[in-house]
Formats: structure tokens, sequence, C-alpha cells
């Protein structure tokens, strides 16, 4: 066993380690009233799920070699296009699969609805202060007063989120055939999850999250 530690803590396992990419998610969630002043914000680290290390990994590999981009052969088309959010919790961990309990964002309720919202594009590459390569991009959605807390007086606590390709699982992901309805897509598995100090949401508040993703 000592020996074994010894091999572990050695040279070559320091060099192996400091190649290990790490892939580190920001998320940040703020309520703002009409003026554009932030009231409420909630932010933290995520977990980038089994799910989603399998799609990066299929993300970066060629199917079929070519030279020329239309006979190019890839495993995955579909990318990061949504984000659904929950009140539920869990841990975060990466076998994460679903969320606990997904809520439609233009009804507040869960069994009707639509569950997967767009992503704000284009996507941000956030600047680097010790690099000028990408390392990072930067996924963002606002939604209006009346998502989630629908109606006058409605009140809703979110407490969980997460990312989701424009791929649909029951085609081997292909891009086209995803519907974002509650009934269709809330079991899905996401990329990343993220699980938040509670943040209520009613019509008062526009709600602005941004989901920074950082390879390490």
């Amino acid at each position: 066993m000592i020996k074994n530690l010894l091999n572990w803590f050695g040279p070559k396992s320091a060099d192996t380690i400091k190649s290990c990419p790490t892939i580190q998610g920001h998320v940040t969630i703020q309520l703002l009233d009409h003026r554009g002043k932030v009231k409420t914000q909630t932010e933290g680290h995520n977990i980038w799920t089994l799910t989603g290390r399998e799609y990066l990994s299929e993300l970066i590999a060629l199917r079929a070699f070519s030279t020329a981009e239309a006979g190019r052969g890839l495993f995955r088309n579909d990318r990061v296009a949504y984000i659904g959010m929950g009140v539920g919790s869990q841990p975060e961990v990466s076998s994460v699969s679903s969320l606990v309990a997904p809520v439609s964002y233009d009804t507040g309720s869960q069994g009707t609805g639509t569950f997967l919202a767009v992503l704000d594009t284009p996507s941000v590459f956030p600047a680097s202060s010790s690099s000028s390569a990408i390392t990072a991009v930067q996924f963002s959605k606002t939604f209006d007063a009346n998502h989630y807390s629908v109606g006058n007086n409605s009140a809703i606590v979110l407490t969980e989120a997460g990312l989701y390709t424009d791929g649909d699982p029951s085609t081997n992901f292909a891009v086209g055939g995803v519907s974002p309805d509650w009934i269709d897509s809330s079991f899905f598995a996401p990329v990343a999850y993220k699980a938040f100090e509670p943040i209520t949401k009613t019509p008062d508040f526009t709600m602005k999250v941004v989901w920074e993703v950082r390879f390490l």
C-alpha cells in the first residue's frame, strides 16, 4: 500500500495531474427590478454531469475523416442550447440524470407548459487575464417578469437548474427533434446541473441567469 502511495505522488503522477483538464462551471442568478437594479443574487459552482462528459468526449471526435468539411462524419452535431429550472434539489454529483422537480417557465407548474427555455445567442467567450486563448464560454438567459411567476400575485421558489443540448436523446441526439414541452423534455439528463439557495421569483422581477463553463 505504501509503495502504491509513493507511486501515486511520484513525478510521473504529478506530470499526469498537470496535464488533466478541469471543467469548472459557475452559475449566477439575479432578480432585477423594473429599473434593472439587482435585488437578489445567488451564485456558485456547478457539476458537469456524466451526460455532459460523454457529450464533450463525442463532440471533439471524428466519426470519419475528410479534407472537405461536407465529407466529414461527426458523432455529435448538437450544441448547448437550452436551460431548464425546477423547485427540487439534490446533491451535485456527476450521476445526476434529471432535475428533481422541473417546472415550466410559461406556466410555473409541472405537467404542462414549456420546460426548456432557449438560451440567448450568440454565446460569449469571456476574456482571460492570463492568456489570449479561449478557455471559457458563457451562456445566459433573461426571463420576463411573468416567466415562472405566472399571474399577478404568483411567487415560485426556484432551487435547481440544468443546461441541455438541442439533440434529441431518443434519436441518438439528432438535431431538430427536441420538443421543449414539459411532458416531452422534463426528464432529460442535463449536461450541467446546479442546486442553489432558494430564490423567490415574483412578477415584480425579471430574472437573469449567467452560466459560465471554464476549462482550467
